[in-house]
């Protein structure tokens, strides 16, 4: 099987999966982690999981993306977080900007990942979460910001 077929396969799956659970929490019920014998009925088998530092009852994820080998999540609570993307092992998490603002999808490259809090920009080492670079944008921005 080609790559980009099977790539392809895994990412429908986990689309399906998805609208399931997505299904479920509008329905008000909880969602729990999927089971091994869930994902065996689609052909599929958990790597690994993680749990986020963050409080469940007030605070979720918002946006996750995987860039090279890690995993940057941004939560409600204004935090982002990096998981390494083979082992499930938290890398590392930052505060950053106000909770309550409205919080874009995260950008990364081989060295940075930035994530922008309302009006402002922020910018970490991709690989220690150190805060490299921050700035007050001059107007509202229309989409995430995007790093090459």
């Amino acid at each position: 099987m080609k790559p980009t077929s099977f790539l392809a396969i895994v990412i429908i799956s986990l689309f399906s999966l998805e609208l399931f659970q997505s299904s479920l929490n509008a329905a008000g019920k909880d969602v729990p982690l999927f089971t091994d014998p869930m994902l065996e009925r689609f052909g599929l088998t958990r790597a690994w999981f993680n749990q986020l530092p963050i409080d469940p009852g007030r605070y979720k994820v918002l946006h996750a993306i995987v860039e090279g080998d890690t995993l940057f999540a941004v939560s409600d609570d204004s935090r982002l977080h990096a998981i390494d993307a083979e082992t499930g092992e938290s890398l590392w998490t930052r505060t950053f900007g106000q909770k309550g603002m409205v919080d874009f999808e995260p950008s990364a490259n081989s060295r940075m990942v930035a994530v922008l809090n309302g009006l402002d920009l922020f910018i970490f080492n991709r690989k220690n979460g150190k805060h490299l670079f921050g700035a007050r944008l001059p107007a509202v921005p229309g989409a995430a910001c995007e790093l090459s």
